[in-house]
């Protein structure tokens, strides 16, 4: 997990969208993609740190 991956996720999440996010971050919006998709990557090698894994526990309180 790279500091550029979650740089990438952040601006996706604030601007809601990866064309709005590339724009802010100036970068395509391939580059982005390719940073979500490597962050989704880490995160399948990485299970115990999943955003998918701390969501649903968090649900589960």
């Amino acid at each position: 997990m790279r500091l550029e991956q979650l740089q990438a996720f952040l601006a996706i999440a604030q601007t809601g969208s990866f064309q709005q996010a590339a724009r802010t971050s100036g970068v395509t919006q391939s580059t982005i993609s390719r940073q979500i998709q490597a962050l989704d990557i880490a995160n399948t090698a990485m299970p115990s740190a999943s955003f998918a894994n701390a969501a649903s526990s968090d649900r589960d309180c």
